[in-house]
């Protein structure tokens, strides 16, 4: 299959596009960390990471990149894990409202910027999964900085 994980950096998306490839799939991987993506690239089944620098809160600055990549490595995509997010521990009084936008254009923006992107390359059957928080569920224990994640 054909995967892009973003956000594959650390964490589950780093851990989600490691057990990916090693079962065979064709992984791209995300993330703002050149470094980081070398080192995901350097521990995985060789040949099945491919790293795109990716940094979807200024999504508009790399798409060209992002897109002409998917192209030249994928006839389409078949699943899309969008694991990229950004969470800024503060009270809702604290955040400034660059916090606020960062956030935002991370989180929903970037996120539904890079899933119109990758409509063309998806066909009938393609998954699209948005990993998310707990946060969101009612009676479910907060912690600070969810005002705005």
């Amino acid at each position: 299959m054909n995967i892009i994980v973003n956000g594959a950096t650390r964490g589950i998306g780093r851990e989600t596009a490691l057990l990916l490839a090693g079962e065979g799939n064709s992984v791209i991987v995300t993330g703002r960390n050149e470094k980081a993506l070398s080192e995901l690239a350097s521990v995985a089944v060789p040949g099945r990471l491919i790293p795109c620098r990716l940094d979807i809160s200024r999504f508009g600055m790399y798409e060209k990149t992002f897109t002409e990549i998917i192209a030249s490595s994928f006839e389409s995509v078949d699943i899309l894990i969008n694991s990229a997010a950004c969470l800024v521990t503060k009270d809702f009084s604290a955040f400034t409202a660059e916090e606020a936008r960062n956030t935002m254009e991370t989180n929903f923006f970037g996120v539904a910027s890079v899933i119109l992107s990758l409509i063309p390359f998806m066909k009938k059957g393609s998954h699209i999964v948005n990993i998310s928080s707990m946060g969101g569920f009612q009676g479910s224990v907060k912690y600070r900085g969810l005002s705005y994640y």
